[in-house]
């Protein structure tokens, strides 16, 4: 909320030299009404320095941060590329051993297949969250990168991020497809192996 007075003294300052200059156009301004403008124009000059000395301090202090987020994006891209890979891995691991392992397929079985299921289930949900938290994370680095980087430096950073999230995701999806159609050869199919 504005003070009256200030409003006042505002007005006064901003009004009484144009009224003047409306009321008497021909004649020298007397020193009163100099003064008053020259109070203006000094007001103004700091207003404009100042505004531009401070978005000039914050562009400045957040393009220091912008190395560290560019860091903080590839070390998210990292972290979500092994929850997505331990994703695939529970998926896998669940699947030999509810499928593969003859024990398992027992009736007197039926039990611990139905918490196996359970819980890789809920496993699998509470990865994809992660994910999804680890992507929403990134997202709010890049749009920082993207508010305060300047120049070539913008065009670099997207471009290796989202070669590295495309490396990431046709990695994943690879690996997905092997597991659809049974070319996974690192896993074991038995229950020799367990």
């Amino acid at each position: 909320m504005r003070k009256p007075g200030l409003v006042i003294v505002t007005a006064l300052i901003i009004f009484g030299p144009l009224y003047y200059f409306y009321r008497h156009p021909s004649e020298q301004m007397p020193p009163l009404a100099q003064f008053l403008l020259d109070i203006l124009l000094f007001v103004c000059a700091y207003m404009i320095s100042q505004r531009s000395a401070v978005e000039d301090a914050e562009r400045r202090a957040n393009q220091k941060w912008v190395p560290q987020s560019r860091q903080a994006c590839r070390g998210l891209l990292t972290v979500w590329s092994e929850v997505q890979t331990l994703r695939l891995d529970v998926s896998e691991m669940c699947s030999i051993i509810t499928k593969d392992i003859p024990e398992m397929q027992a009736p007197k079985m039926q039990g611990a297949r139905t918490v196996l299921s359970a819980q890789c289930g809920s496993n699998a949900q509470r990865l994809d969250g992660i994910g999804d938290h680890l992507l929403d994370a990134l997202a709010a680095w890049e749009t920082f990168i993207g508010a305060n980087c300047e120049g070539l430096e913008c065009a670099i950073i997207s471009e290796e991020l989202a070669t590295r999230k495309a490396a990431i995701e046709a990695k994943i999806a690879a690996r997905s497809r092997e597991k659809c159609n049974g070319e996974s050869a690192n896993l074991p199919s038995g229950s020799e192996d367990i």
